[in-house]
């Protein structure tokens, strides 16, 4: 889905059309924004199974048929991604984060999305389409974390360590800025983008998606104030005194334990 390129992607992409007829390639007249652009490309996809890959990104040779397996083995997963790597002008610059959301319980998995959901390379994996459905992506800021909190809402999420999404860092998506300007979003999102998260978040589950539809009124307004209060607690109240704890463990246990205990932490 090509969103009206100003470099060689057309031409690229149609020389891979006469090589393979499984590819199917659309152009936009003119650029949309990320968002629509990637409804445009779920509204053209037909198959079962569905997953977005940004232009910039690559995969493991293996990771769509494991994510596969792992999808269609386990029915209660409603998404399954690899662990994302993260690159800088080419050279590796770090690992993201793995989050599972293995709980019974679909608010519990939503808040737990909330608290610990930084970069969302979980908006790349894989997905059944009829889940994928439920949450249709609108244009404001950090449409991808309410996009993936729906999916979390419909089932688990796993991440799988054994492949790797590789991603390049200084996209758009790395900036929140960028992005909310991208979207013409309002100077109040540019400037403060977790709050306008929090009250999109908060919309989302009460009003907008129909995925929470399910709940009764008085129920999806409570889930949807702990929702808020959620997002402003792990992205804005604590991060700050919690910076201070992390500097102050690693210098009293030294940064080989710390990174030891950290990592026991994550995967544990």
């Amino acid at each position: 889905m090509d969103n009206a390129s100003t470099d060689a992607t057309e031409s690229v992409c149609r020389n891979y059309l006469l090589k393979d007829r499984r590819i199917k390639y659309f152009r936009q007249a003119s650029n949309i924004g990320p968002f629509p652009n990637f409804s445009a490309a779920f509204k053209q996809s037909s198959g079962e199974l569905f997953m977005w890959l940004a232009d910039d990104d690559w995969l493991d040779n293996m990771y769509v048929r494991v994510c596969v397996e792992a999808l269609l083995g386990r029915p209660e997963y409603s998404l399954v991604c690899g662990l994302a790597r993260y690159y800088c002008g080419g050279r590796f610059n770090r690992v993201g984060r793995a989050v599972n959301l293995r709980s019974r319980n679909p608010c519990w998995r939503v808040l737990r999305y909330y608290a610990q959901v930084t970069d969302n390379a979980m908006f790349y994996g894989l997905m059944r389409r009829e889940s994928a459905a439920r949450c249709p992506l609108r244009k404001v800021t950090a449409s991808d974390w309410l996009f993936v909190s729906g999916l979390a809402f419909q089932g688990q999420v796993r991440t799988l360590e054994s492949v790797c999404l590789h991603r390049e860092e200084g996209g758009l998506s790395a900036d929140r800025r960028k992005s909310a300007a991208a979207l013409g979003s309002t100077a109040f999102a540019v400037r403060l983008p977790f709050l306008a998260i929090a009250m999109h978040a908060f919309m989302d589950v009460l009003v907008t998606a129909p995925v929470y539809s399910g709940f009764g009124r008085p129920r999806r307004m409570c889930f949807a104030s702990l929702v808020f209060a959620q997002v402003l607690m792990s992205k804005v109240l604590l991060p700050a005194p919690l910076r201070v704890i992390v500097r102050s463990l690693r210098a009293a246990l030294g940064s080989r334990l710390y990174r030891t205990i950290r990592e026991r932490f994550r995967h544990g």
